[in-house]
């Protein structure tokens, strides 16, 4: 190399890779505490959840087809759950879709709700401030109305 010259090395950019890691880590931790998880079984646990949702978002999206809607509601991700996950589990999950979508009205509104899961282990008290309190957006104000647009 000759004196004087420079030579520009570039920097890789690191492809950031989304992931469900971080949230299936604090649900374990909520239920098991003292319970670890290696990296392949996060791996995939990863796998299954985005395999999960994948599968209710096709079939939510084939129903508002069928249905000749533009948008997307909670009522069809309901009805994509319901084939999708077995009994309970599929009661389970729609109960805790409804809470998480009452939640929302809630924090639209400015009340202080109590949530307690099916099975009783978790208990969520919340505080949200009303319009006049905090700007809301307007993907926020919109929520209820539906998840996304169809094309």
């Amino acid at each position: 190399m000759k004196s004087g010259v420079v030579v520009d090395k570039k920097k890789k950019k690191v492809k950031r890779k989304e992931s469900y890691s971080l949230y299936i880590y604090k649900v374990l931790k909520q239920v098991h505490p003292d319970t670890g998880i290696t990296t392949k079984a996060m791996g995939i646990m990863n796998s299954f959840v985005s395999d999960i949702f994948e599968r209710i978002s096709i079939e939510a999206s084939r129903l508002t087809k069928y249905a000749k809607k533009s948008t997307m509601s909670s009522r069809e991700i309901q009805t994509a759950v319901r084939p999708l996950l077995p009994g309970e589990l599929a009661k389970q999950a729609v109960s805790e879709g409804a809470n998480a979508d009452n939640e929302n009205d809630t924090k639209q509104t400015g009340e202080t709700s109590v949530s307690q899961s099916h099975n009783n282990n978790i208990c969520c008290i919340t505080h949200s401030p009303g319009p006049q309190e905090q700007h809301l957006s307007h993907t926020a104000m919109t929520s209820e109305q539906g998840f996304g647009t169809v094309r």
